[in-house]
């Protein structure tokens, strides 16, 4: 994971410190994992999402995307006498293109075209036993959303995405929802 992680910022540094004006957001992402295997569960997970995107040409931009999402804890162990806890968790680490469509207003619609890692931790159900199991994969997804320019500095942004990896040896689609606040940094 470490090794994905600098090799995904050292393609994108280059790119980060000739932009023009760098937006960086961070705030609140809903999400809900789909499985294949019902043996499997999560439920629904809430955390947060941070991005970078550097503008290149004609509203065509380069974004990097992490984000972290957390479930409810649940016992572990022996149905009927558990003996600990745990709780699911996905950590995303993305990267990718971003077109927004440059309306002359401050609002701007924009997709996503992203790949990356996803790391996470779910639940297993056996005959009588409750465990957790641990998996790292590569992913690829979409995102859209608007963005809200308040000022030239700041704004707000929400968007709607889904994932899809071969996480845990099976298929897993991923739907999130998420709103951030914006702030634009300017490198003159």
């Amino acid at each position: 994971m470490r090794i994905t992680l600098a090799v995904f910022l050292l393609w994108f540094i280059p790119t980060f410190a000739t932009a023009q004006s760098i937006a960086i957001s961070g705030g609140y992402d809903w999400a809900h994992p789909d499985f294949e295997n019902v043996h499997l569960f999560s439920g629904n997970l809430n955390g947060w999402r941070a991005e970078v995107v550097a503008p290149l040409n004609g509203g065509l931009g380069v974004v990097a995307d992490v984000n972290g999402v957390y479930g409810t804890g649940f016992k572990t162990g022996v149905v009927v006498r558990p003996f600990g806890t745990a709780r699911p968790w996905f950590y995303t680490f993305e990267g990718g293109l971003r077109y927004t469509l440059n309306t002359g207003g401050p609002v701007r619609p924009f997709v996503d075209g992203l790949l990356g890692a996803t790391r996470g931790q779910v639940g297993t159900m056996g005959v009588d036993f409750l465990g957790t199991t641990t998996d790292t994969r590569f992913e690829g997804g979409i995102d859209g959303g608007v963005t809200i320019r308040f000022s030239s500095a700041l704004g707000a942004e929400g968007d709607v995405g889904f994932r899809r990896s071969q996480l845990f040896d099976q298929r897993l689609n991923f739907v999130h929802v998420g709103g951030r606040i914006v702030w634009w940094v300017t490198n003159k």
